[in-house]
C-alpha cells in the first residue's frame, strides 16, 4: 500500500514528454536549423563578451529584444509550410534603355588613352560652362 502511494507520487512529479506531439506539428525543419545556428551564435557572442552582456539593459530588465523575438519567429515558422519558390523572380528582366537623358551614355570598355580623351573633352565643356555662367553673373550685376 505504501509502495503504491510512493509510485503514484513519483508519477505525479514527473512531467509527460510532449516532444513527440510537438514534432508532429513541425512542417518546416529548416527554421529549426536556423534557430540552432542563431542560438549557437548568440551563446558564443555572449560568452566571449560577458561584461557587455551583463551591462545590456534589455537583458537585465528582461525586455523583449530582437534576439528573443527572432527566436520566437523561427519557432512559429517551423509550424508553417515553406514558401514556394517562384522561378519567375530569378529570370533576367529586360532593361529599359532610355535616350531621354544626354548624361547617360552606353557603357563600353575604353582603354586608358580613350578614357583620358573623354575626360579632357568633359573637362573643357565644364570650363566653358563655368566661364559662361561667370559672364552671365557679371552681366547681371552690371545691368542692375
Amino acid at each position: 500500500m505504501v509502495d503504491n502511494q510512493g509510485n503514484q507520487q513519483k508519477q505525479l512529479l514527473k512531467t509527460r514528454n510532449k516532444q513527440p506531439e510537438y514534432n508532429k506539428d513541425v512542417i518546416n525543419e529548416d527554421s529549426f536549423y536556423k534557430l540552432l545556428a542563431y542560438n549557437g551564435m548568440l551563446q558564443k557572442k555572449r560568452t566571449e563578451n560577458k561584461e557587455a552582456t551583463m551591462d545590456d539593459p534589455t537583458m537585465a530588465a528582461g525586455f523583449e529584444s530582437f534576439d528573443s523575438m527572432y527566436q520566437q519567429t523561427l519557432l512559429e515558422d517551423a509550424k508553417k509550410p515553406q514558401r514556394e519558390i517562384d522561378p519567375e523572380v530569378f529570370r533576367p528582366k529586360m532593361q529599359m534603355i532610355s535616350d531621354q537623358s544626354m548624361d547617360k551614355k552606353e557603357i563600353t570598355y575604353m582603354n586608358q588613352a580613350a578614357r583620358r580623351e573623354e575626360y579632357l573633352e568633359e573637362h573643357t565643356r565644364y570650363k566653358e560652362n563655368k566661364l559662361e555662367q561667370q559672364e552671365r553673373i557679371e552681366l547681371f550685376y552690371l545691368l542692375e
